[in-house]
């Protein structure tokens, strides 16, 4: 395949669409991942508008994580890109 030529996402990584609401992205792509003291998301988005975007946070931390806060925040810069 030519360099320049696009790849879709991963269908195992649409089922699950993580903290973004599908109903406001044309596509949906996620992958998450936590162990005690890490939590990680990464989130692919394609807009309505057809611009694609990538996120992706990682908080590390030997203390018990506030995942709520986490996801709270991680939400508010997926719902920026609609």
């Amino acid at each position: 395949m030519p360099p320049d030529e696009r790849r879709g996402p991963l269908k195992e990584t649409q089922l699950n669409p993580g903290v973004a609401d599908p109903a406001e992205f044309r596509s949906v792509s996620f992958k998450g991942g936590n162990e005690p003291g890490v939590l990680n998301l990464t989130t692919q988005v394609t807009t309505p508008a057809g611009r694609t975007y990538c996120v992706s946070a990682t908080w590390n931390d030997a203390r018990a994580l506030n995942d709520p806060q986490f996801l709270a925040l991680y939400g508010g810069v997926l719902r920026l890109l609609r």
